[in-house]
Order: C-alpha cells, then structure tokens, then sequence
C-alpha cells in the first residue's frame, strides 16, 4: 500500500465510524494503550490535509455506553472526555481538526451511541472554540457528490432503535446481548494477567464479540420463528453464563433482570414482518448474524435517495463496492478498534479503516498501519465488494431500471405491476426534469426471474396527457426485453451499455435506462 496524501483540490470527505471511545475500561473494545496511536495519527493526518478537507463525517459509534457489565451503569459522556482527554479534552485532536476545518464535523449517531445530544458533542474540545455538528437524521446526503451518509444499524433486526417498545426508550435487544457478552469478558479476564483487557483478546471489536453462527444456522430452518428475539437473547444468556436474575443497570439508573428482557422483545420478529414485510425482515435479521445483505441495503438506500452511493458502517467488516457491472456503488468503512491479535495476525489481519469520497463522488479507502519501528502511517486501502443477492443464489435476475428525466419534464405514475418479483424500491410515483431515478424489481425464489411494468402520464410540456408504459424482464430461461421508451440496455457484469435500441437478451441481471 501506499502513503495517503490529499491535494488542496481533492476537497474530499473523510469518513470515520465505529471508534467505540469508552472509559477505557477492561470491557472496552477500545483501549487508548492501544488504539489512541492510530486515532491520533489520523487526525493529525486530517489537520495536516486540511486544505484539501471538504469536512470530516463521524458515522456513529465514536462512543459506546454499551460495552461493560451489567451491573455496572453505563458512563455519561462527561467520564468518557475525561478518560481520553488526548483526543475529546479542550487541547484534544478532535479540537484541533475543529480548528483547522473551520467546525466542518458532522456527527451521526450509531446504536452504541444512539442518545448523543447536541450538547455532548458541544462539550468535546475547546469549549470557544467551534464544535461538531449533529445530524439528528438517519442519514446526511451530500447532494453535490452525490453520496448518502449513514450509520448501517437501521436495516439491523437486533441493533435498530426499537420502534415498538417505549419501555427503555429505543434501546434495541442487541444492548442486552453485548452486555451479556461483556459479562463474560470481565470473567475471562480475570482468569488472565492483571492488565488484560478485551483489546487482547482475538475476536474482541467485532459486532457481538462472538460468533453466533452456530445459533444462526440451528434456526435457520425457522428463522420466521415469531420469538425469535427472546429465542436469541435465551441462547446468548446460557451461552456467556450470565445468571438471569442478573440485572442489568441503564445509562438512566434503572435496571432489569436479564432473564426479563427476552419478553420484552418476544414479539419483534412480528412487528417488524407487519410493518416491512417478510423479505426486508429476514434480511434484517441475516444482516445482524454476519453483515451479509447490508449491500442489499446500500442498494435500496441509493434507488430510494437518487444518490450514486451509500457509506455505512456499523458491521465492523470493510467493503468497497458493489457487483461488476452496478451503476452505483457502495463503501462499508470497516472500524477503528479492532483487538490487538486480530491486527497483528499473519493472515489477513484487521486494520484500523476508514473511508474518504472525492469531489465528484468517487470512493476510497484509507487505513492507519504500524510500522516496524512502531510509529503509525496513513495508507491506502483496498477491500472485497459488498454483495447484494447471497452467493449461494442461483444468480441475480433483477430488473434495475433507470429513468433519465429531460429539462421540463414532469410525469404521475399512474400504475405499476410486477408479473413476476417483487420490487424492492418502487417506481417512484413522481417525475421532474433533469432528475435520474432508479428502481428495482427482484426476483423470488422459484424459477420465474422477473417481469414488471410501471405507467407514467406526462404532465407537462408538448406531450402533456401521453402515457408512457415501460416493460421490462429478467427471466431465467428466455431473452431479457424491455419496451415503451427510448433505451440502453446492459446486462451481467458489463460496464458500459448498448447501442440505443439495442437490448442485452443474454445475460443477468439487466440493467435498462430508459430516456424519456
């Protein structure tokens, strides 16, 4: 890899996310004896860049309340600035890249820290000096490069803020879970040297900090198992050795017994199928397992958000892009506290990521490495592409359509049907000129592929009152088609589209612009 340098023409957003400050202690993924070196070295990096810095974006979990015991009660912000005063205190690195980007920080919350407030961050560095700004949103999309921002734990099954139970404000089962899991860590390492912490163990930074595969794979034959987050939280209790009659204290000073949780979330699997529908459900599960089918996500955020890309973070697993042949792309950031062993392994060791997107919306990815001689360097970085359709799939037989809006054009979508699949992004119900849409109709499982039609009525201009009606299908066996407007077509893992008129008829899945 080589040294990351920026231009001042680069104008380019650096993205951190999942950092998980904590107050350093023995439970704490991030541990400032360990990870404080790379942190710093990237700030800095960001100072000395600054000319070329449109702005920094934290894309959640810079802080965690959620990585300790149970019986303990969670830090408020104030005891995480004082245990790392070298980066959050008033002469801190987050004060100087303030300083030296004019304040242009933007904060977005995760699931670790899901209840930051303005105020928290306003208490981070120079106290007269500027300070980080908080999105209170989802997501934050720079509409001049054409790139959406956000954190990843909203298409989470256990991680997402719960929306159905008041009860502890929003926090979803997966705060129970890592606690559990930070049970078991203090009583591990109290069986190993004094100092120890989790940032020497294997696997520690990781989403859970364990592998659940084994649970994940018993349920999978009923994974639409209406409790299956009471199902989970009992399996994590028995298998981390927590007693249930353990109480768990919150940030508030109130506790539960663990044993209790599980019923309290016993109906999650439910209410999330009666408001998202049973393939958004199961993949939100699948993407808490493993991160698999958070590509399906970035997909669906980018059609939704007519961005040309999507960051997220969250899953701790670094990816840059999507299939060969998208129109659109995608970057996981990866995370900035993976453990110590995981870092120094021969094989394919975890790295202190982060992302970066140019000025037209082009996306990289830095990393922060160890030298020899113990000193830290910013490099460049590579990554695996994020899938969208499993690759235990037969292949992907998609339809994703785009439709190409001239100046003055305006349109009503007047109907829409999906012969075959179902559309994971809809044709939106509203065309304006100069504007590219997409949507995307995904085929089930059977042997059918996917046919759709979507209806529009021109509402404006010399062709006011026409109808435009667009068809278009991905079978498995026969040819692919589309009909009813100017068109280019691709298909499979080609680059660059066709001749106008000319239709892929081999190949999946097709990709169809249609110029109205």
């Amino acid at each position: 890899m080589t040294a990351l340098t920026l231009d001042t023409n680069a104008q380019a957003t650096i993205i951190i996310s999942d950092v998980h400050i904590g107050t350093n202690y023995p439970t704490c993924w991030y541990q400032a004896t360990v990870h404080e070196p790379y942190l710093a070295t990237l700030l800095d990096w960001v100072v000395h860049n600054a000319a070329g810095v449109k702005e920094l974006v934290i894309l959640g979990d810079l802080f965690d309340f959620w990585t300790y015991p149970p019986s303990m009660r969670p830090p408020s912000i104030h005891d995480i600035i004082q245990a790392n005063p070298a980066i959050l205190g008033p002469n801190g690195k987050f004060a100087q890249v303030l300083d030296a980007l004019g304040g242009r920080v933007k904060y977005l919350t995760g699931n670790h820290d899901m209840n930051v407030t303005q105020a928290d961050l306003s208490t981070i560095g120079n106290p007269a000096g500027p300070h980080i700004t908080l999105i209170d949103d989802p997501s934050y999309i720079d509409r001049d490069a054409g790139v959406q921002y956000t954190h990843g734990h909203y298409t989470t099954l256990f991680n997402a803020p719960d929306r159905f139970n008041p009860r502890f404000g929003g926090l979803p089962l997966g705060q129970f879970v890592t606690r559990a899991v930070a049970y078991m860590v203090e009583q591990h390492l109290r069986t190993m040297l004094p100092g120890t912490t989790a940032a020497d163990l294997p696997g520690q930074g990781s989403s859970y900090d364990v592998d659940f595969s084994a649970f994940f794979r018993s349920i999978a034959p009923n994974v639409a198992n209406p409790s299956l987050a009471k199902v989970f939280l009992d399996y994590v209790i028995n298998y981390t050795g927590v007693p249930r009659d353990t109480p768990v204290v919150l940030q508030d000073g109130t506790s539960v017994p663990i044993g209790q949780v599980g019923d309290i979330y016993a109906n999650l699997w439910t209410q999330w199928q009666q408001q998202y529908g049973l393939l958004y459900t199961y993949k939100a599960a699948m993407a808490d397992y493993d991160g698999s089918y958070m590509g399906w996500f970035s997909l669906m955020a980018t059609f939704r958000s007519t961005v040309r890309a999507t960051i997220m973070g969250h899953t701790h697993v670094p990816k840059l892009g999507l299939p060969v042949g998208m129109d659109v792309t995608a970057m996981n950031t990866g995370f900035e506290c993976p453990a110590r062993p995981d870092m120094t392994r021969p094989a394919n060791p975890l790295r202190f990521t982060f992302g970066q997107v140019l000025a037209g919306g082009s996306v990289y990815m830095g990393q922060v490495i160890q030298r020899p001689d113990g000193s830290h360097a910013v490099q460049s970085a590579s990554a695996p592409r994020d899938w969208v359709v499993s690759p235990n799939a037969a292949g992907d037989f998609s339809c994703y359509v785009t439709l190409i809006c001239p100046p003055g054009f305006q349109a009503e979508r007047v109907s829409s049907a999906a012969a075959h699949g179902t559309y994971v992004v809809e044709p939106p119900a509203a065309l304006e000129g100069s504007t590219t849409y997409r949507f995307w109709l995904q085929d089930l499982p059977g042997v059918q592929g996917t046919e759709g039609t979507v209806q529009y009525r021109i509402t404006s201009g010399p062709r006011a009152g026409q109808m435009l009606n667009l068809a278009y299908e991905c079978p498995l066996i026969f040819s692919n088609s589309c009909s009813g407007a100017p068109f280019r077509t691709k298909s499979g893992e080609q680059q660059q589209y066709g001749a106008e008129g000319q239709i892929a008829t081999r190949g999946h899945p097709f990709f169809v612009q249609f110029q109205l």
